[in-house]
């Protein structure tokens, strides 16, 4: 049972830290874009 619920949390920090890095490429990406827009202007 205890090595069930070590996976489990091992599991867990992965999707948590894939979610992560995830967010921080859309930032990114949306950063981009708006200065893209700006620079249209």
């Amino acid at each position: 049972m205890k090595y069930a619920s070590s996976l489990l949390g091992g599991i867990k920090r992965e999707l948590e830290s894939l979610s992560n890095n995830a967010r921080k490429e859309r930032v990114k990406r949306q950063e981009r874009m708006f200065d893209a827009l700006e620079d249209n202007e």
